[in-house]
C-alpha cells in the first residue's frame, strides 16, 4: 500500500499531471535524495550549489577546531580522517 501523504511525484521536462493511487499525489519540483538535489527540469546547478554550500559549511565547522593551539595537530589529523574517506567524500 503507498502511503500517500509521504508519497511525491516529479515529471521531468514535461507538463504536469495526476497520478491517482487511493488519491491524488503531490507533484514537486524538486526533491533531495541522499544529498543530491534533483529538478524537473534536469539541471545540475541547484545540485552542485547545494554540494559547495555543504562542503563550506563543513570547513567552517571545522575552523575552531583547527585554529585551537591546544588541541595536538596528531589529534586534529585523526579527526579529520575520521570525517572522511580516501576519495574526499564524507562517510
Amino acid at each position: 500500500m503507498i502511503n500517500v501523504d509521504k508519497t511525491k511525484v516529479m515529471a521531468i521536462n514535461r507538463r504536469s499531471y495526476k497520478i491517482m493511487i487511493n488519491g491524488v499525489l503531490k507533484q514537486v519540483n524538486s526533491f533531495t535524495y541522499f544529498g543530491a538535489v534533483t529538478i524537473n527540469n534536469a539541471d545540475c546547478v541547484t545540485d552542485i550549489r547545494s554540494r559547495i554550500s555543504e562542503g563550506k559549511r563543513a570547513v567552517a565547522a571545522m575552523k575552531n577546531i583547527w585554529s585551537n593551539h591546544s588541541i595536538r595537530f596528531s589529534t586534529k589529523i585523526c579527526l579529520e580522517d575520521s570525517s572522511m574517506t580516501c576519495d574526499g567524500t564524507k562517510k
